[in-house]
């Protein structure tokens, strides 16, 4: 039985510095590949996702796992509290 499956990276959300982003790039390329083989090997949908981000995480190449974005050096941020599912309209942003 053949099954359908997409799987869906994201690496950030926007550029940091004006810089090669070469080895996130190809990191993202070898998180791709091991999902599809986990995936393709008939690892639950959970388990995989679990390994990506674990993966995204250790790398360091990330914000992953921080709970927050630099928007200045070495000042983080998060979403402030009211920035909720309730106050932005889905596939918008907030800012």
């Amino acid at each position: 039985m053949s099954q359908t499956y997409a799987l869906l990276l994201h690496g950030g959300a926007g550029v940091l510095a004006p810089r090669s982003y070469d080895p996130e790039r190809t990191h993202m390329r070898e998180l791709a590949e091991t999902g599809k083989a986990m995936l393709e090997a008939g690892d639950a949908a959970l388990d995989v996702v679990t390994e990506i981000v674990r993966r995204l995480e250790a790398s360091g190449l990330y914000v992953a796992g921080k709970g927050a974005s630099p928007n200045q050096p070495a000042a983080m941020s998060s979403t402030p509290p009211s920035w909720t599912a309730r106050t932005v309209a889905p596939g918008r942003s907030p800012a």
